[in-house]
């Protein structure tokens, strides 16, 4: 679906968000497309909504109600509707949040107002209670699951390769930590908590956006891509988390697996070919090295 304005299911789920009829006027402009979904700025004078494409059923149902129990909530965008396709896939509107995506830099020196931004959405009572009926598995989809199956297509495609033997001692640490002790403090967490789900609005409040990860699990997975993309000190976040001093070791580990998985997913895209981003890859080769010698 390449033009928004040509789905017929479009126009009343504007008419939800602009019900004065200002929505026969707007303008559309596509501006990202995913696997999963794709999105639209749609603008009318000095209004504007973003509407979101989401194939999956489930994961426009975790985005709808989570974004129903953060109303009102300044790190949530506001939901202004929904509406189911025949083809199972969801349109959303959602609040255009005015802002920009953090640096490392801009996390670094801001990291107490992160935090905090982290704190209560975990401590949200509604929110909570959308995760425990919408939630994915805490499982589904983590970085050890991930660089495992990483691990295994490398393994195919070119064992011997220096880069790849270079993640070997990596792969064994990861293993040998394991979960365990990370399940000591669980959370209902966002699930995506890297800098790019970040925004910075003009009054330097923050907000997070992409709610499709919603779930409940262990704390140090849900910063383990905060820390590795803020290239922060897992022990800092332990520490302004207020979690327990044992904990940190948790947050580390968890931090080395998730960069080890981004590690050997740009390693094999650039090796096959398929999505190389060199750039992406000395990144997370850094973030391991720093990680892991710790």
């Amino acid at each position: 679906m390449d033009d928004l304005g040509q789905i017929a299911e479009f126009a009343p789920l504007l008419q939800e968000v602009w019900p004065d009829g200002a929505a026969s006027s707007a303008v559309v402009e596509h501006v990202s497309h995913h696997g999963h979904a794709e999105h639209w700025r749609v603008r009318n004078g000095d209004r504007t909504c973003i509407v979101r494409l989401s194939r999956g059923a489930e994961a426009a149902a975790r985005i709808e109600r989570a974004l129903e129990a953060l109303s009102g909530e300044e790190f949530a965008p506001e939901l202004y509707g929904w509406r189911a396709l025949p083809d199972g896939s969801h349109l959303i509107a959602m609040e255009d949040i005015d802002g920009t995506p953090p640096d490392a830099g801009y996390a670094q020196a801001h990291l107490r107002a992160f935090i905090d931004v982290i704190c209560r959405l975990h401590a949200h009572a509604r929110f909570q209670r959308a995760v425990v009926d919408v939630g994915r598995g805490g499982g589904e989809d983590s970085s050890r699951g991930w660089a495992e199956e990483e691990w295994g297509r490398l393994q195919t495609l070119a064992p011997s390769d220096g880069r790849v033997r270079r993640a070997a001692p990596w792969l064994a640490r990861t293993r040998s930590e394991g979960e365990t002790s990370a399940r000591s403090l669980m959370v209902y967490g966002h699930g995506d908590l890297h800098l790019g789900n970040w925004r910075v609005r003009p009054d330097g409040r923050l907000a997070l956006l992409d709610w499709e990860e919603v779930r409940r699990w262990p704390l140090a997975s849900e910063v383990a891509d905060f820390v590795v993309f803020g290239e922060l000190e897992p022990e800092t976040i332990a520490d302004l988390y207020e979690a327990p001093v044992t904990y940190a070791p948790a947050v580390h580990a968890e931090a080395a697996a998730c960069a080890l998985s981004f590690y050997l997913y740009w390693l094999r895209t650039v090796i096959d070919g398929s999505g190389p981003r060199p750039n992406d890859l000395a990144f997370a080769a850094r973030a391991c090295e720093r990680l892991f010698a710790a």
